[in-house]
């Protein structure tokens, strides 16, 4: 035997070491020698098969016998197998091997097939002519996906031996039965008899790869009269094996009754081929007749016709010819005329495996349909069912400047949505012509029958589908809006999506979003706020399996906002993001817009077209900056709470914060998600405690049945921290006097029982005011009905309560011989911008802040009013108040212009005729800040 050397250098000959770049000699080396040991002791007439597993790849190496059709086959079955190849390795090697242990005694390179004259066959060893194949695909990931692998090649590989052993036995079959054909008593009245003996010797001279034969009698599976009979054996592929007869006689179509007169059909079989390339086997089936001349019987060959049957002219193939001089003798066009060579030019250019299959009346149909379309530029369609009602032909046109993958994809769609299968193949031809040409080969399901259609209506729909996006943004917007509206849209947003977007959405989708878009109020007509998104959820029919979606929501912004800005908000939601298709559009005026598509998957219990309202709702708030977007935001879906009613435990939760409780924010968010009954009492304590449309007995009822319902919710709450946290909403419910909530107002203030409120820091205050807002949180503290005090800008937003308890104290001391009880309030603005780089935007988000804060206060408030005779308490519209009447708050003798104007506007009197003090009980308030370097000229005033 050859050495190592000469061997390694011989496996891979038929590369140069550029082909070899990236590989190191190491690996090449241990795969040639895994390879020669993979074959070491190979049994001449069986395949060894093996992989090699490397750190990166895996290499599936084959040694067999040298036959033709061998590496497509392999490769074929490799990529149906979705097994990436990146290098193929094919040397041919003479083998000199021991007759009774077939190991190998020498191995010699091939240069050439056939070319073993170096080695002699003696009675000890014999010489095999072997291919051997190594495919390095990516890593297979486990040992049961390569047995698997190993075992669909093995089938592939016996396929090959079987067709290649059968192949002259097959040719010398069909000369046979064109011999008989000719000898046929009573074959002159046979109209096809001719054409089926000419079919059959020119494919036999090479024009056809038979892969397998078969023949079946009378009632080989049960057709005709029902007559028990028995199949002769088969060839090649059509064996009587596993892997022939049995697969193969499902995918052969039922026998012709005797009453059909075709001596010879021409089909597809229903099983792609496993050898050569993974077509659909092309069948050819010929009656058998006995001695008495009547039909007993069908003769099948099946195997893919050669290159040359589809190169050679129309008018020189047997069946064909014959074919296409009918069709130009009934046409009757003149030859030498425009039409004439026109219906020519379609013939040659006719998918030539439908000329093999399509009767004379159908192709005469067509060809015509086509000559009249000649290069007018519309789609046209043109079916044709099989003969065994197992798939249609589809031949569609087109104007060749709209094809495209994405228009191809839309027409297989359309087609494959109005038969009602997935299992379509195509094929495309360009040529200079202006239509562009598609074939389509319908499979139907098995079983099925071709289904009644209305073949207009299906071309109607396909047009659509081809049509150029302006043409059909503005047919579509033509249906849905009057002429001269629809003219102004199309001109604006025809050519407005790209291209991206057009190839995963219809015009029709487009047309939707348009409209949505112009929703925007972009002219200040009233329309929809332009920093207001629009939001649609759109839920798939169907139930969702796992890691699919379960709705798909699109964003409409007429704002810029990046992915960051808006994911966040649906993880707080609870919901899993599994794919985002972002897309700026840019209008024909030049305006943009953003539209986000994202594919969402709900939480277990969660109905998305059921919440799909409180979802829209709730991400509008949250852009608009109506909200803080947390953790209690899951509470919208998981309990069906409202935005709105969410910010209501929201604020409460952020007050506790500011009570120092122990319990963190996250904690409380899970607990109130984790006790859905409890959330749902503890909003409904709140609401019959403060809403204005009860009164007197209804309340009171009402009250105590929510109190009861409450108590019995918390009692269930299986942990202590959590029972513990949860009575501590209730009680600061309990201890609210009065709240804002129905005014309906952008920030929630309450007036507080601090003296009601458990685990209050002492000392406690009179009354306390806190107010929560996205853009500010507040507390006003009064230790007395008359109080001296002030409120102060904080920068410290965790305890700034804290902070402003210090200072009430201290305010009490130094004021005790003026005013008897001291107060003080104080803010924490939350969106401040950077004062180093912009002073003034900073000041004016700070003085906005503390306009927030002011109103929430005067919202409580009651209102003094002048009347003749002197003043009139007017409570606050829509609030609920617990405490009775009072109007006095806090002050100083010297309003500031800021604080008077915001009491003006709300209807509050921050001062009245008179000396100011004791007599009007309103005293207005200096503003202060907590950071030494932070001063303002704002005096604050409030009642």
């Amino acid at each position: 035997m050859e050495d190592t050397g000469t061997f390694i250098a011989d496996y891979y000959r038929h590369f140069s070491a550029e082909d070899l770049q990236g590989y190191s000699p190491d690996t090449l080396e241990r795969r040639a020698l895994h390879h020669l040991d993979l074959a070491a002791d190979r049994i001449p007439g069986h395949a060894a098969t093996g992989i090699l597993t490397e750190p990166d790849a895996s290499v599936v190496a084959i040694a067999t016998d040298n036959m033709p059709y061998l590496v497509n086959s392999v490769t074929a079955e490799l990529t149906r197998q979705n097994a990436a190849i990146r290098l193929v390795v094919h040397p041919m090697f003479a083998v000199l091997r021991d007759r009774d242990t077939h190991r190998i005694v020498d191995i010699h390179h091939v240069p050439a097939p056939g070319s073993t004259a170096r080695f002699v066959s003696t009675d000890r060893e014999i010489v095999c002519e072997e291919s051997w194949i190594a495919v390095e695909i990516t890593r297979l990931g486990d040992a049961a996906a390569g047995e698997e692998l190993l075992e669909s090649l093995s089938g592939v590989l016996a396929d090959v031996r079987a067709a290649t052993v059968d192949k002259a036995a097959m040719q010398r079959q069909a000369i046979a039965v064109a011999d008989s054909l000719e000898a046929l008593p009573g074959g002159a009245g046979m109209p096809d008899l001719q054409q089926a003996t000419d079919l059959l010797r020119w494919m036999a001279n090479g024009n056809f790869t038979f892969l397998g034969y078969r023949e079946d009698d009378a009632a080989a599976r049960q057709g005709y009269d029902g007559q028990a009979a028995t199949p002769s054996g088969g060839l090649g592929l059509l064996r009587e094996s596993p892997r022939g007869i049995l697969p193969l006689r499902a995918a052969l179509p039922e026998p012709r009754k005797p009453a059909d007169p075709r001596l010879l059909t021409l089909t597809k079989a229903g099983w792609r081929s496993t050898v050569l390339r993974p077509s659909y086997l092309d069948q050819i089936t010929v009656k058998s007749y006995g001695p008495d001349g009547k039909g007993n019987g069908e003769r099948h060959f099946v195997g893919l016709f050669a290159a040359s049957a589809y190169n050679q002219p129309v008018r020189e193939v047997p069946i064909v010819r014959d074919k296409v001089e009918e069709v130009l003798q009934r046409c009757a066009f003149p030859p030498e005329s425009h039409s004439g060579e026109t219906l020519l030019a379609v013939l040659e250019s006719y998918p030539r495996d439908e000329l093999f299959q399509i009767d004379v009346e159908d192709l005469v149909s067509i060809a015509r349909g086509i000559v009249h379309l000649q290069e007018r530029r519309r789609t046209r369609l043109f079916l044709r069912p099989d003969t065994y009602q197992r798939f249609l032909s589809a031949l569609v046109f087109l104007p060749r400047d709209r094809y495209s993958t994405g228009v191809r994809q839309r027409v297989e769609h359309e087609l494959g949505r109005t038969f009602g299968t997935d299992t379509i193949e195509f094929e495309t031809r360009l040529s200079e012509s202006a239509l562009a040409r598609l074939f389509f080969r319908i499979w139907l399901p098995a079983g099925g029958q071709v289904p009644q259609i209305d073949v207009p209506a299906l071309e109607r729909r396909l047009a659509a589908a081809v049509r150029s996006w302006a043409e059909g943004i503005e047919e579509v917007l033509r249906g849905r809006f009057e002429a001269g509206e629809a003219a102004r849209l199309a001109a604006l947003w025809s050519d407005a999506f790209p291209a991206r977007y057009r190839v995963d959405y219809e015009v029709e989708d487009a047309a939707d979003d348009v409209s949505r878009f112009e929703a925007f109020d972009l002219q200040a007509a009233g329309g929809h706020a332009a920093d207001d998104p629009v939001v649609s959820v759109q839920v798939p029919a169907g139930t969702a399996t796992i890691l699919a979606e379960d709705a798909r929501i699109k964003l409409y912004f007429a704002q810029p906002r990046s992915l960051s800005q808006v994911l966040p908000f649906f993880h707080n939601l609870g919901l899993e993001v599994l794919d985002q298709r972002p897309f700026e559009i840019r209008r024909g005026d030049g305006r943009e817009f953003f539209l986000y598509d994202l594919g969402l998957k709900y939480p277990a219990g969660v109905d998305p077209a059921d919440t799909s309202t409180l979802l829209a709702d709730a991400f509008r708030a949250a852009m608009r900056g109506d909200i803080e977007s947390d953790s209690f935001d899951g509470l919208v879906l998981t309990e069906g709470i409202d935005w709105q009613r969410v910010v209501i435990l929201r604020s409460y939760a952020k007050y506790l914060r500011q009570l120092g409780t122990t319990n963190s924010y996250g904690f409380m968010a899970e607990s109130l998600l984790a006790n859905v009954r409890v959330t749902h009492a503890l909003l409904g304590l709140f609401e019959t405690s403060f809403d204005p449309g009860l009164t007197g007995t209804d309340r009171v009822q009402g009250m105590e049945i929510a109190r009861k319902e409450l108590g019995a919710a918390i009692d269930e709450v299986p942990t202590l921290d959590a029972d513990r946290l949860l009575r501590a909403f209730m009680n600061l419910i309990e201890a609210t006097l009065r709240t804002n909530f129905f005014q309906h107002r952008p920030y929630l203030s309450y007036k507080f029982n601090p003296s009601a409120i458990a685990g209050c820091p002492f000392p406690r205050p009179k009354y306390e005011i806190w107010v929560y807002s996205p853009r500010v949180e507040g507390v006003h503290l009064r230790f007395g009905a008359i109080a001296r005090g002030g409120l102060r800008w904080s920068d410290r937003r965790e305890d700034f309560r804290t902070e402003i308890l210090g200072l009430v104290k201290a305010q009490t001391i130094k004021n005790a011989v003026i005013v008897p009880s001291g107060a003080k309030g104080g803010f924490f603005p939350k969106r401040l911008p950077s004062p180093f780089l912009d002073r003034g935007a900073w000041l004016a988000e700070g003085l906005e802040s503390y306009r927030v804060f002011i109103r929430g206060m005067l919202d409580l408030t009651d209102n003094l009013v002048p009347t003749g005779t002197g003043t009139a308490l007017v409570p606050p519209r829509d609030v609920v108040r617990h405490d009775g009447d009072g109007s006095t708050v806090s002050g100083s003798a010297t309003p500031s212009p800021q604080g008077d104007r915001l009491a003006m506007t709300t209807r509050r009197w921050a001062s009245l005729p008179g000396a100011p003090g004791n007599r009007s009980k309103i005293i207005s308030e200096s503003w202060a800040s907590t950071s030494s370097t932070r001063t303002s000229p704002l005096r604050a005033s409030a009642t």
